[in-house]
């Protein structure tokens, strides 16, 4: 019979796509803030800083999985079942644990570099078009997204009829995430 499960595949792909390409583009904005708001001139403050910094994007990525897991794992309750009846198995191939830790990869060193460009630019007075740096770290990340499964596991990790949908879907959740920023912030990026 027919079920909801092709547009719960789809609704599950726009909130990682959200938690995977979006937050991450807006996190790369916001360390060098951080950086800057929180530098004391001394060297092992601001080492910790730096460390604790990029200890927390691993971290992040982990415990949003963990949640997305946790929701997508909960089964129906009803007033008949046992508690323990409520949550569901959920199993995670093999596969997995390699694509996140490359994506994890990608976001350490794409936010490392940004950061240490961030931080020197931002003693310039044309800071607002750092701005840009939101957009282009959706894209390469939206790239990343696409291309890690694809290349570490080759054709065969996207199923024939999902696959399309899903790679769509994640592209249009991205360009309309990008185009909502530009709307938003449209007169920082192309100076009036």
């Amino acid at each position: 019979g027919q079920t909801y499960a092709y547009c719960t595949l789809v609704f599950w792909c726009v909130v990682t796509t959200v938690k995977g390409v979006i937050v991450p583009a807006y996190i790369v904005v916001a360390i060098p803030a951080i950086i800057v708001i929180g530098s004391s001139g001394t060297a092992l403050q601001d080492a910790i800083i730096v460390f604790l910094i990029f200890r927390f994007i691993p971290a992040f990525s982990q415990f949003a999985y963990s949640i997305v897991f946790f929701v997508g794992c909960l089964g129906f309750y009803t007033p008949n079942t046992p508690l323990f009846g409520v949550l569901s198995a959920y199993v995670v191939g093999s596969r997995v644990p390699v694509t996140q830790l490359s994506m994890t990869y990608v976001y350490l060193w794409w936010t490392l570099g940004v950061s240490a460009l961030l931080v020197v630019l931002t003693q310039y007075t044309l800071s607002t078009l750092l701005l840009w740096v939101v957009p282009i770290s959706a894209f390469y990340f939206e790239i990343c997204w696409q291309a890690i499964p694809w290349c570490i596991d080759g054709p065969s990790v996207c199923p024939p009829h999902t696959g399309p949908c899903l790679s769509l879907t994640s592209i249009g959740t991205v360009l309309l995430c990008t185009s909502l920023f530009v709307v938003r912030y449209g007169c920082f990026l192309f100076p009036c």
